[in-house]
């Protein structure tokens, strides 16, 4: 089976997807949680933050019906690092890895948040959940990145891509 990675926000998810679309899908949960007007659609990054939006009622039966379907020997599937998201893939049985950076690149990361055009409502809560996630033993394989190191690096380096 191939590889889920659940990586932390701003690690290069969509980057690496881009960079690497023939091995590489980047699996947000954004169109599965909620509803957007299609005109929306144009800057997911932007609504990451927003309050109120509509939640999808097939929520998350209907993620996790898609992530299984495209799951191939072949591929790496990233997804968000979302705890929600991780009690799914436990709850369905589906191995994946956790990846953190380390607290020594919070900076850094604020700066993509902002560079990629996150509200200030997304990155606080981000770097909180860095803070708290970070010190807590997990159930299921756990990466904490090297400072300032991204995603990129480490799957290669593990020979993952």
């Amino acid at each position: 089976m191939g590889k889920i990675i659940c990586a932390f926000a701003g690690l290069g998810k969509t980057f690496l997807s881009k960079k690497y679309y023939n091995k590489i899908i980047d699996f947000d949960l954004q169109n599965f949680k909620y509803i957007y007007k299609q005109k929306d659609l144009d800057n997911v990054e932007k609504l990451k933050g927003v309050k109120n939006k509509v939640l999808n009622k097939n929520w998350p039966d209907n993620y996790i019906a898609q992530l299984k379907k495209i799951i191939t020997d072949e591929n790496v599937i990233l997804v968000p690092a979302d705890k929600e998201v991780r009690d799914m893939l436990v709850k369905n049985k589906i191995d994946f890895i956790f990846v953190l950076p380390s607290l020594e690149s919070k900076e850094k990361l604020i700066a993509r948040y902002k560079q990629r055009g996150n509200n200030q409502n997304y990155i606080q809560r981000v770097v909180n959940d860095l803070e708290q996630w970070i010190n807590i033993n997990y159930d299921y394989e756990t990466i904490v990145l090297n400072k300032n190191e991204f995603l990129e690096e480490w799957l290669l380096k593990n020979k993952v891509i």
